[in-house]
């Protein structure tokens, strides 16, 4: 857990087994976490809320039993170059009034949605690679988005 303004760099960690979420980011924290392996969490691989922050770049997310990356109540991370992938619920959950900006991240293979936005949330999606959902690519419910800029995201359902 990152709490309470914390920065810190997680760098090229295997985290799994735990019987929670792997990573929580919370209360202004604003740490990196680069090349590591998040899976076979509990609950969430990574979970940022309550104003938390954070880098995520070229994390292999996978394999966690509830969403890979859930963001929520003003959480605003920015998510670069990430594998999530082969969730047993959901690849990426932003909800309750949660942020963030997911570029050039492949996410694909949950259980049912890819990415999930809802709840007055307002992310920015930009150069994504999202594919290969058991259910929905991108489900967007009852959100104020402003900036979300998908354009350049190819998006491909199972048949």
């Amino acid at each position: 857990m990152v709490n309470k303004n914390s920065k810190g760099i997680l760098e090229k960690n295997d985290i799994f087994h735990n019987g929670s979420t792997g990573v929580e980011i919370l209360d202004n924290s604003d740490p990196t976490l680069c090349l590591n392996r998040i899976h076979n969490n509990s609950k969430n691989g990574v979970l940022i809320y309550n104003d938390g922050k954070g880098t995520l770049e070229d994390n292999k997310i996978f394999e966690n039993a509830l969403a890979g990356i859930e963001i929520k109540i003003r959480g605003n991370p920015i998510l670069r170059r990430n594998q999530i992938c082969r969730g047993m619920r959901g690849g990426v959950l932003i909800h309750d009034q949660g942020h963030g900006i997911l570029e050039e991240n492949e996410i694909f293979g949950n259980a049912l949605t890819n990415v999930e936005i809802a709840d007055n949330s307002d992310p920015v999606l930009h150069r994504n690679m999202i594919h290969d959902s058991k259910q929905t690519g991108i489900l967007i419910n009852k959100v104020v988005c402003r900036n979300f800029c998908n354009l350049d995201c190819p998006v491909s359902h199972p048949f």
